[in-house]
């Protein structure tokens, strides 16, 4: 759903983001129950989205007493290390960060490629394939996955 989602904004050459929430459970993991497009302004080199914008996403997960598990950027090129305006941009420090090369024209196997980011002792560090596929295991889903486009 995640890689549809981008397909039109690859296509353009634009950085986008979306954030994938659901719940977590007792022992911190979580299942993500929702892809969350927040409207956005997108260019080549990066996406923004206000507080506002985030207030609003707020709203719609709130009620569903989802959390955010995730945000999930592209990148131009290869490159999947996170810039400093990624750093400075990240909406949580308690999500994963997960950046998509080549602006989202990616079709390896999980998460080979991927970026997976976790905040750590006050930076954002990038996970190794080995921990990625840990923290972020991708299985059947328990209950279907919605899309909530907010654009």
């Amino acid at each position: 759903m995640t890689l549809q989602l981008f397909r039109s904004y690859s296509k353009r050459k634009m950085e986008a983001c979306c954030f994938w929430y659901g719940l977590r459970d007792e022992t911190g993991g979580g299942q993500v129950l929702a892809v969350v497009v927040p409207r956005q302004r997108n260019t080549w080199g990066n996406y923004s989205v206000t507080a506002e914008t985030m207030t609003g996403v707020s709203d719609h997960t709130r009620p569903h007493g989802w959390l955010n598990l995730s945000q999930v950027h592209t990148h131009p090129g290869r490159s999947v290390t996170h810039s400093w305006y990624d750093d400075d941009n990240a909406n949580s420090r308690k999500a994963l960060s997960i950046v998509i090369p080549n602006y989202g024209a990616w079709n390896e196997q999980w998460p080979r490629g991927i970026g997976v980011h976790e905040f750590q002792e006050g930076y954002w560090h990038l996970l190794s394939e080995k921990t990625a596929t840990y923290r972020t295991a991708i299985g059947p889903a328990n209950q279907p996955v919605r899309m909530v486009d907010l654009r």
